[in-house]
Order: structure tokens, then C-alpha cells, then sequence
């Protein structure tokens, strides 16, 4: 995929086309070499881990308090079924029609 950068080096956009070439190369060292990419992977499952896990509960309890799940059962509770809500009545298939 370098190859396609390497069209842009001359241009208005040779900085960045340099930029990303320089990442290309650093980024095959590493996971080219079996140490280098253990060493990447552990620090990349450390980093992943204190994410999601705040983002998790976060989420959680953002729904939690925006959802009153009383209410929420009332509410269904008087709905019609799915199938009989979602039906347009004026539609027809196309196998009806006979097309």
C-alpha cells in the first residue's frame, strides 16, 4: 500500500505523503519482528481494556437513568403487536399483484 503513497511524494502533498511513508515503514518494523509485535499487542490489550471499560459503564448508567422501566412496561403494554403496527394496510406485495 506504500506504492500508492509514494505517488504523492511530489506535489502539494509531499509532507504528508513523507509523514505517512515514515508510519508505513515504522509500523512493518514492528509487526514484522515476532518481540516487537508482542511487546505492541500487550501495550494495545492494556490500552483497549482501560477504554471500553469506563465507556461500558458509562453507557450503562446513561441509559439506566434515562430509561424509567415502569413507565417503559405501561407504555408496551398498551401498544398493539408489531406485526399489526408495522403493516402499512393500503401495501400489497408484489407476489399479490401478480407481477
Amino acid at each position: 500500500q506504500s506504492g500508492y503513497v509514494r505517488n504523492f511524494q511530489i506535489g502539494k502533498y509531499a509532507k504528508d505523503a513523507a509523514r505517512l511513508l515514515n508510519e508505513i515503514a515504522a509500523a512493518k518494523a514492528c509487526l514484522l519482528d515476532p518481540a516487537k509485535r508482542a511487546r505492541y499487542d500487550a501495550e494495545l490489550k492494556g490500552r483497549e481494556a482501560a477504554v471500553v471499560e469506563p465507556a461500558a459503564q458509562t453507557v450503562a448508567a446513561s441509559l439506566a437513568a434515562a430509561i424509567d422501566l415502569d413507565q417503559l412496561a405501561e407504555t408496551a403494554a398498551t401498544l398493539p403487536p408489531a406485526a399489526a403496527r408495522l403493516r402499512n394496510p393500503h401495501s400489497r406485495r408484489i407476489s399479490q399483484r401478480g407481477i
